[in-house]
């Protein structure tokens, strides 16, 4: 759209150059550059915003031509296009590489129309730019985290399904082992071990995307790292000199220490073989306060007090490709026989779920710096409460058919290999294929109903909907759900707020069993 030149601005007189002193005063106000050239592209105008973005004063670049203060490569037939097509008095939008007096190139947006004069003569083109730097980082960011989520749904619902064909499978190789020959017994256990290394994957792939079981507490971030000091000293070469230091009065945090702990051990064992020979790896862990719109941290840390641990080596640093890449699963720079490329993914998923950040900073050949901020909070340590030894009883055991359990799980499998192990162990079973199922049995069953067994992600009604409806049927009724993999989503606010017991998926017979035994011992809720 052309802007038309006012037919006062061409008066003369002391009105006339008022007018003009406070048009001016108007385009120095905006934040954008405003420039306006001559119809063959002659600097006419140059406001303080073009100061600012390009470097270039009013004064050094009146009377020059524009495209000469862009580089190099803008003298295209492309670019030429461009001002032809502005020289016809049509519009331009568009984004184009600009060039700042010190040398530096920036990605810059403009928008530019022509000028006319009252008699709809073309007089001259104005543009508006500014610097796109900042809204291509924050696509970036953005573009990058809707990438790790969609991946982190897909290795989810993979480490699901793939749970539920490893609980089988190791459910049959553990009645196998029992039962079977020496001969069987032997290749059996090759499955078996196999079986448990593809569990120790998938479960990477849960903390990867969020969805393992969590047991958070209120921790120090400073005592975790300061008591794995040991460990961590073993799990570096001899000339790798590991320092840690930890700032007084460190604040809590609230996470589960098991997965804190694997958090600084993955990020060790990832410094230490980015180093090659002597080298150093520094821990520290500090209290922060990350301000509103911190700069780099846009799209994920919230603003506010948090714990900050960092882990800096001095090993061979990465390129920005690699950066680029590094918390997706499976990408490694390492050869297919030293690792699995699930290590910093598995840091990023545990990290994210616990609410917090982290960021790597690298330059080729001169080491790398991962920060982990982890919000801070109010409390005293708390510590985990050991679980009473609870004797072994079997409740219900002077009622005909002994402890009744109440099996509800979709997957046809899986169902037999726990109905088969509960039966071994004496338990009564009946057993339901959906929730809708399980109601009708527990409804039309007269005797008690010692247990509750059920998955938790099933189509129609979840395991945390069956156990809510059971249980305002039958309140005493104990609840034992397991699954393939847990999120919030998935298990329902209620089963982290009561501490319903959970059995993660895949799990063996005899896991299985001590774990149902040690939710039919324990004192009722109430």
């Amino acid at each position: 759209m052309a802007v038309d030149l006012p037919r006062d601005a061409l008066a003369e007189g002391p009105a006339a150059a008022e007018q003009v002193r406070f048009q001016a005063q108007l385009l120095n106000a905006v934040r954008e550059a405003v420039i306006a050239t001559d119809t063959q592209g002659v600097v006419t105008y140059w406001n303080k915003a073009a100061e600012r973005l390009y470097g270039w004063s009013a004064a050094e670049v009146m009377g020059r031509r524009f495209i000469d203060l862009l580089p190099t490569n803008m003298h295209t037939p492309e670019a030429q296009y461009v001002f032809e097509k502005l020289s016809r008095g049509e519009d331009w939008t568009g984004d184009f590489p600009a060039r700042r007096k010190d040398g530096t190139i920036f990605p810059a947006g403009a928008s530019a129309t022509a000028i006319r004069s009252p008699d709809g003569t073309q007089t001259g083109i104005i543009g508006i730019s500014n610097d796109l730097t900042e809204r291509i980082a924050i696509e970036a960011q953005l573009r990058e985290s809707h990438k790790l989520e969609a991946v982190g749904r897909l290795a989810g619902g993979i480490a699901h399904d793939f749970n539920n064909l490893l609980t089988v499978i190791q459910g049959n190789a553990q009645e196998l082992l029992q039962n079977g020959s020496e001969q069987v017994r032997n290749n059996v256990a090759e499955i078996e071990a196999a079986a448990l290394r593809a569990a120790d994957l998938t479960r990477q792939l849960l903390a990867f995307s969020r969805q393992q079981v969590l047991q958070p507490r209120i921790v120090s971030l400073g005592g975790i790292v300061h008591d794995m000091q040991g460990m961590l000293q073993r799990l570096v070469r001899a000339d790798i000199q590991l320092t840690v230091s930890t700032a007084a009065e460190l604040g809590m945090v609230r996470a589960d220490p098991a997965q804190l702990s694997r958090v600084v051990m993955n990020l060790v064992a990832n410094a230490r073989d980015a180093i090659s020979g002597a080298g150093n790896i520094a821990i520290s862990v500090e209290n922060v306060d990350v301000p509103p719109n911190e700069e780099g941290f846009i799209t994920r840390l919230k603003p506010g007090p948090h714990v900050l641990l960092t882990v800096t080596d001095s090993g061979a640093g990465m390129d920005q490709h690699t950066l680029d890449h590094i918390f997706e699963p499976f990408f490694t720079t390492k050869g297919a026989e030293q690792g699995t490329g699930l290590g910093l993914p598995t840091v990023f998923g545990i990290v994210t779920q616990s609410g917090g950040h982290i960021t790597a900073e690298s330059t080729f050949g001169k080491g790398s710096t991962f920060r982990v901020f982890v919000p801070r909070v109010a409390g005293d340590v708390e510590h985990a409460t050991p679980s009473a030894q609870a004797p072994i009883v079997a409740l219900s055991a002077d009622r005909d058919g002994g402890v009744v359990v109440l099996l509800c799980e979709d997957e046809d499998a899986v169902r037999r290999i726990v109905r088969t192990s509960l039966h071994r162990k004496g338990y009564r079973v009946m057993e339901a294929a959906s929730g809708a199922e399980a109601l009708q049995i527990a409804d039309s069953f007269v005797g008690t109903i010692d247990l509750l067994l059920s998955d938790v992600v099933m189509p129609e009604m979840s395991g945390t909907e069956l156990m809510r409806e059971l249980l305002q049927r039958r309140p005493n009724v104990k609840v034992l759900l397991m699954s393939g993999y847990a999120s919030p989503d998935a298990l329902g606010e209620t089963t982290f707020e009561v501490d319903v017991p959970f059995l993660e998926k895949p799990f063996t017979v005899t896991a299985l069993a001590a774990k149902v035994h040690e939710v039919l011992a324990a004192p009722s809720r109430g």
